[in-house]
This record gives structure tokens, C-alpha cells and sequence, in this order.
């Protein structure tokens, strides 16, 4: 079968492109020590394929995937195997002006004969030539495009520069081809926009200009590091479609580094699974996601949130990724798996193969899946359907979150009430910094949070989310409407009750590293609010509390004499939890608190808010764009657009059936292990909150829009008990 690989022909699906055998890599620590980051990793790469390589963070994905590109930090070393490019048509695996220096240069042993002559291992080039492989062969796409593309330079000076390296074009041309590749990845208006600066442009755009700087010179293999993590939903489902869309028209194989397993089970034709610096499983996707045979593999999976789980919580992994330099007699992941036996602890698993159908490229094709695992588990007794129902169900034990029963809620009135609030910010201009605009961040948001309950907040960045959650806590000012708290409003309060205030309601931010004092020991973070507070009759009485905290979100008595840096990310984020519930709140607000963990540790902080509120009644807004931790976690939710509420209600019924054209396409995005994907696509991005869009503001992206919708402000309609939504289309009178 042929693909074409847009003006440069067409190629081979299914080839082997790339081969990686028993690639190992170690840091040196100093001295002789040197602690292995990478322990013999084998798997090839085919033609148009899609390869996930999923797992926690420090499993060893990212230093793979450097290690293949030679970018590896100076303190790492390859110790040993050899990583095989497949020759190029006619230039022996390199371009033309760099094959003879390339043969001459490289040892016998880095060049590979089984197969072909020309087959290099490209361990065994020089700096110089391994140049002429990045970009041209083999391109990446880096994990955060802000830090990755220089902000001095215009984003047409950057790409031109992987184009002018190649020699092959003058100035005019390369900036022709510069229009058409931010073209190609749907950046609008490309001959403007070729000249802006990377602050210009928004997250997913910059992640977009990333994608056309490594498809510059239309490689072969395309390395993409969580290409989507923090995006929203709708900008993650542009990026991935993307992808898939310059793969099929280019033929291009793909390794997806990725922690989302909703991602992989929308983009990957095969999985590998990497834990503790060795591949412990590799299956094709519909079988992984089907049958998975190592334990680690199907806890991952169990450990992804959504609706059906909500009765008994979330599976966990015990304990963590074990540190760099650990020594092992065992299977690597022994200690943490609820299948152990005695063999698991004396000796090493090897990766074994067991056969499996796949029918990426041809139905008659098989490949070998392999399992790391003494036990492996049986293909009927695991799994879960990638697009039907989930057969698994969560088991009692050390692994799983205990079942949950309903708390005791108060009948009285909310907790908290958001009616009518608006905050607009201020646009100052010229030498009397006169204001000449406002940017209405919330633009008229009602809502209500009950007592022991928790409302999610969901929508796009820039939405406006984070400052309702400000404006609570009375960070922000609020330039009308009101905000009710227990029958009072803070707006009213002299200081010492705004002090007050702020005991009831605290907040847990997005980056836990960015908001713990560095300095501080553990101990003197926690009792930072109690003394601010006036809280505990002295020292002790606060190193007590302190310590009862610590108890409440399972970390030892004997972190508090540890520092921030000391922790993981998913124990820093409880730390944050910790120092929030020591003043004994009434409700605290989440600001994205697992967008950026590992699947297994986002379970572990899930868990632990939903078994705090039924402990001790604590209130949440869950402020996310994680709309599958909004299935497992809330008992409301708030659909939120540029400023405004358009649908909310109780999450079973919102989140099954969507009301509002902008949920539903919400929704659509959300990439899913048990459900098929059909997409509704946004046109365009998000409009400015300094300049929206007369009437819904929603209207220049939907599809179903009408010409009243431009001028006509949505009123909020009762679609049944606790489900509104704001939308003209739904109004029986005004249709």
C-alpha cells in the first residue's frame, strides 16, 4: 500500500523505518558512579504507524526519546546498543552530500549489513553528520512550545532557519514554504501572522508552529513529546487530528509520548508501556487496551477517570516510581503490584513474546506482542473495551479507593451563591494611562455551590475560570454583582472579617512547585495559615495539627522536616491539599490540581478530595478543562464561555446529555478509552474578552448559529430539574 508524502512522491506503509536494540543510557553522577536511565530497550518503528510509549513520569519516555535524537543532557551517556535509521531511497540513510563522509566516518560495527549496507546506526555518526539527521530524517516536537521556541525571533525567522540549513532554498522561496507549512497546520492568515512573535500567539497556536517547524523538511519520523498536555480539550483534538491528517497525507511514523490514555487510544497503532527505565509491555492498541497482560499496564488503565467508577473510587499504585540508581534482584515493579509471589522478588522477568493479531497495515499481518511478567494476566479475566463498555470493576484492597458513602448534607441554603458577578479589567493606554476598554473576564456569572458538595468549572483558557475562583476569594475585585457566602457577603466584610473569611475558604493552585516556599520545611509551610490565623494555643498545639493533616492526605509524620524539592509532583500537590484543610475550611478552590500529572498519581489526588468531603464535609469548586476527572469527581457542573455560564446542572445529566452546542462540542473532544470518537470542529479560537462578539457569544464558532444569535443575548432556560442552559435554539417561544 502507497500514501503520498505531499510534492516528494510516494512511500511504503508498514517498512521498518527505525530499529532500536537494547538501547541503554546512563548519568554520571561523579566520579565512576553511573546510574542507568534506560535499560535495553528494544522495538522498531514501521512506516506510517503510530507508536505511544506511555508510563509515570521518570519511567524514562523523554530520555528515549533524546537519546534518539542525540540531544541527550551532557551528563548521560549511551552505555549501550545501537539505534538503526532505514537508508533513504538512493542517499543511504543520510542526504546526499553527507553519505560518503558518513560511510568513512562511521565504525564497522554502526552500520548495519543484515539488511541493507547503506542502513546506519546513527550512534555511530559524528555531530556534524547527525545534523543533517534532525529535521531531515528525524524532527520532535517539544513537550512545552513557550520554552521551546525563542522569543526574540519572529516564528517565520525560526522555521526559515531549518530551511536555510539545508541549503536547498534563497530567501523568497523560504518564505514562500515558511506561509505554506503554517498553512498546512491551520494557522489562519499565514502571510501576516509569519511576522508576529511567539507571545502573539496562543498555546495551541505555538504548539501548531511547532508541528510546522519539525514537518519543515518532511521527516520520515516525527518524535512528539505530550505535544498536548495542558491544552484544552478542543486545541489537544486540533493538534491530534492534525497529526493524524499530515501522517496519512506524508506517510510519516509517529512516537507519541504521552501520560493520557484517552489520547493513545485515539492516535496509536501500537503501545509500549515503560516503567522504571524498561519496556514491560508492547501490544497493538486495540489488544492493550482489550486484554493488557502486565499488571502496571492495567492499572493505568483503571486508574483513568470517568462516570461508571464514582461508586468506589479510583484504582491506585502504591508507593512510586522508584528513584534513579535503585538496585534491583526482582521485577522492577514487585514492590507495588498486588500480584507478587515469591519468584517476582528473587529474580528478573525477561520481555517475552506472546502473539497477538495486528491489522495496522494488512489483515494478514501478526506481530509478536511481548509482556515483562513472571504472571501475566489472563486475556479474559483484564481488560477494557477502547470503544464499548468497561467489563473491568474496581476491587476492595490496598490498591483501590474504599467505597464511599453519601455524606450527611445540611438542607439549609448553599454555601456559596455567584449571582450576576462581573469582573472586568481595565485597558490603559497612552501617558495618562487613560482607560480606553475593559477586558470582561466574567461577564455576568451565576451560580451555587452546595454545602459538601463539588461544582466543576470547566471550559476553554481564557474563559475566565480562574478569576470567578479569584474573585471568591476575594483576590480580584469585582465590578458588579454579588458574591454570598453562608447568608453574608465579603464585599462587606471590615478586615478582620475578611480574615475570618479567608480561613473558610482557601484555594489549591495548579503548580504546587510554583506555590510552596522553597525555603520552607514542610512543617513551617502548614503552620503558616494557623499562625496567620490566630490558630492552636501555641507551638505544639500546631505541630499537632500539622501533623494531623499530614495523616489526612497520606504522607508520614516525617515529611515535616523535608523541603518541597524533597517531594514527587503528586506529594507536593497533597502538601498543597495539607496547608489548605489545616485552617479547617469550609470550601476550597481547585485550580486545575491534576492537569499536568501522571495518570496514576491524578487517581491518588482524586481520591483524596472525594474521600476529604465525605470525612469532613469540605466544599469544592473544581475549576479544570479535564472533563473526564469532571465525571468522576463532581456532583455538578458549570459549562463556561468566554465570561459567561451557557449550561449547567448535575454532571450525569450534562455530561450525557448536553443541552448547549458549545458542550456538546466540548465533549466531542474528549478523547476516551471507552468511547469512539466523533468530533464536532470548532471553527476558529476563542474571541477576545476585550472585543466579544455581540448577542451569544458563542456565535461565530457555531455551526448551527442563526442570524438572531448575533443579536440577541441568550437568557438562561430550565431544560429540567438542575439542567439550565443559555442558548436561543433551545427557547420554545423564540423559536
Amino acid at each position: 500500500m502507497t500514501a503520498p508524502l505531499g510534492a516528494g512522491g510516494s512511500v511504503t506503509m508498514g517498512e521498518t523505518l527505525l530499529r532500536v536494540d537494547d538501547l541503554s543510557v546512563a548519568l554520571s553522577t561523579g566520579g565512576s558512579m553511573n546510574v542507568p536511565v534506560i535499560d535495553a530497550v528494544s522495538f522498531e518503528l514501521r512506516r506510517g504507524e503510530t507508536l505511544a510509549l506511555v508510563g509515570e513520569s521518570g519511567c524514562g519516555k523523554s530520555m528515549t526519546a533524546l537519546a534518539l535524537m542525540r540531544l541527550l543532557p551532557e551528563s548521560a551517556h549511551v552505555t549501550g546498543g545501537a539505534v538503526v535509521l532505514r537508508a533513504e531511497s538512493g542517499a543511504g540513510g543520510l542526504p546526499p552530500a553527507s553519505v560518503a563522509d558518513a560511510m568513512a566516518c562511521a565504525a564497522p560495527a554502526a552500520l548495519l549489513s543484515a539488511s541493507s549496507a547503506a542502513d546506519i546506526d546513527l550512534f555511530g555518526l559524528t555531530e556534524a553528520q547527525m545534523r543533517s539527521v534532525r529535521g531531515h530524517r528525524i524532527a520532535m516536537i517539544f513537550q512545552e512550545p513557550a520554552t521551546s521556541l525563542n522569543p526574540v525571533l519572529t516564528l517565520g525567522e525560526q522555521i526559515g532557519e531549518v530551511l536555510r540549513r539545508s541549503g536547498r532554498q534563497d530567501r523568497a522561496q523560504e518564505r514562500e514554504r515558511v506561509i505554506e507549512l503554517l498553512k498546512a497546520v491551520g494557522i489562519a492568515t499565514p502571510q501576516r501572522r509569519i511576522d508576529e512573535y511567539p507571545f502573539q500567539f496562543s498555546g495551541g497556536m505555538r504548539q501548531r508552529a511547532m508541528i510546522a517547524m519539525a514537518l519543515a523538511l518532511e521527516p520520515d519520523i516525527l518524535i512528539a513529546d505530550e505535544p498536548t498536555t495542558a491544552l484544552d480539550v478542543t486545541i489537544q483534538a486540533q493538534v491530534l487530528e492534525l497529526l493524524a491528517e499530515l501522517q496519512q497525507r506524508r506517510g510519516t511514523a509517529i512516537v507519541l509520548i504521552t501520560h493520557d490514555l484517552g489520547v493513545v487510544a485515539q492516535m496509536a497503532d501500537r503501545v509500549a508501556v515503560m516503567y522504571a527505565s524498561q519496556l514491560v509491555e508492547v501490544a497493538d492498541c486495540k489488544s492493550f487496551f482489550a486484554a493488557p497482560r502486565h499488571p502496571y499496564s492495567r492499572k493505568l488503565i483503571e486508574a483513568v477517570p470517568d462516570l461508571s467508577r464514582r461508586a468506589g473510587g479510583l484504582a491506585v499504585i502504591p508507593g512510586q516510581v522508584p528513584v534513579l540508581g535503585t538496585t534491583w534482584q526482582g521485577c522492577r515493579f514487585a514492590e507495588r503490584c498486588d500480584q507478587q509471589q515469591a519468584r517476582c522478588l528473587s529474580a528478573p522477568p525477561v520481555l517475552s513474546p506472546h502473539q497477538t493479531a495486528y491489522r495496522s497495515f494488512s489483515e494478514a499481518q501478526t506481530a509478536a506482542a511481548k509482556v515483562r511478567c513472571f504472571y501475566p494476566l489472563d486475556t479474559e479475566s483484564a481488560g477494557v473495551d477502547a470503544l464499548g463498555t468497561d467489563p473491568m470493576v474496581a476491587t476492595t484492597g490496598p490498591q483501590t479507593a474504599a467505597a464511599l458513602t453519601e455524606p450527611i448534607r445540611a438542607s439549609a441554603a448553599p454555601l456559596l451563591e455567584l449571582l450576576d458577578l462581573k469582573v472586568h479589567f481595565p485597558i490603559r493606554r497612552g501617558l495618562w494611562r487613560r482607560t480606553v476598554g475593559h477586558v470582561r473576564a466574567v461577564d455576568g456569572v451565576s451560580l451555587a455551590i452546595e454545602r459538601g458538595q463539588t461544582l466543576a468549572l470547566v471550559g476553554e483558557s481564557g474563559c475566565g475560570k480562574t478569576t470567578v475562583g479569584k474573585a471568591i476569594l476575594g483576590l480580584v475585585d469585582a465590578s458588579a454583582g454579588r458574591v454570598r457566602f453562608d447568608g453574608t457577603e465579603p464585599a462587606q466584610f471590615d478586615r478582620q472579617s475578611l480574615r475570618r473569611y479567608r480561613r473558610r475558604v482557601q484555594i489549591v493552585f495548579q503548580d504546587p512547585f510554583g506555590s510552596l516556599d522553597p525555603r520552607m520545611q514542610v512543617s513551617e509551610i502548614l503552620k503558616e495559615g494557623l499562625r496567620a490565623q490566630s490558630l492552636g494555643t501555641d507551638e505544639a498545639a500546631r505541630d499537632r495539627r500539622a501533623a494531623q493533616v499530614l495523616d489526612l492526605v497520606g504522607l508520614p509524620r516525617s515529611a515535616m522536616t523535608r523541603y518541597p524539592h524533597e517531594f514527587s509532583g503528586g506529594q507536593r500537590q497533597r502538601l498543597a491539599i495539607a496547608r489548605a484543610l489545616a485552617v479547617e475550611p469550609s470550601l476550597i478552590v481547585c485550580d486545575e490540581p491534576t492537569s499536568a500529572l501522571d495518570v496514576s498519581v491524578q487517581a491518588q489526588i482524586l481520591n483524596l478530595l472525594r474521600q476529604l468531603q465525605y470525612e469532613l464535609g469540605v466544599s469544592f469548586l473544581f475549576i479544570t478543562h479535564n472533563l473526564a476527572a469532571v465525571e468522576f469527581i463532581a456532583d455538578r457542573v458549570a459549562v463556561m464561555y468566554l465570561g459567561r455560564i451557557v449550561e449547567q446542572g448535575a454532571v450525569d445529566r450534562v455530561l450525557t446529555q448536553p443541552a448547549h452546542p458549545y458542550t456538546r462540542a466540548l465533549l466531542s473532544a474528549v478523547p476516551s478509552i471507552h468511547r469512539p470518537a466523533d468530533r464536532i470542529r470548532l471553527q476558529g479560537e476563542m474571541p477576545s474578552p476585550s472585543q466579544p462578539p455581540s448577542g451569544c457569544h458563542f456565535h461565530p464558532r457555531c455551526a448551527q448559529a442563526e442570524p438572531r444569535c448575533q443579536r440577541q443575548v441568550p437568557a438562561v432556560i430550565n431544560l429540567a430539574d438542575d439542567h439550565q442552559a443559555a442558548c436561543l435554539l433551545l427557547d420554545p417561544v423564540q423559536r
